[in-house]
């Protein structure tokens, strides 16, 4: 598939509280891309940016200690 050959060199960063969840998508997503990082909460998530380059970030917005809305926030200030 086309599609997929085009994005699959991007770096992705998957936030997702629930354990179960987390894992089950990001096997999903890595049949999509090569690199593919997954945080528990948001300010694993934030950390992770700061530290790394990511293409793409898809995240929960029910996360405990920084919500998926907060986290956006603070991703567009870097």
């Amino acid at each position: 598939m086309e599609l997929s050959k085009n994005v699959k060199h991007l770096n992705v960063l998957y936030v997702e509280d629930d354990e179960i969840a987390r894992e089950i998508t990001k096997m999903f997503l890595m049949e999509f891309f090569d690199n593919v990082d997954v945080a528990k909460n948001g300010l694993e998530a934030l950390e992770k940016f700061k530290k790394n380059s990511y293409n793409l970030v898809i995240s929960d917005l029910n996360l405990p200690e920084l919500n998926g809305k907060e986290l956006v926030k603070e991703i567009k200030k870097n």
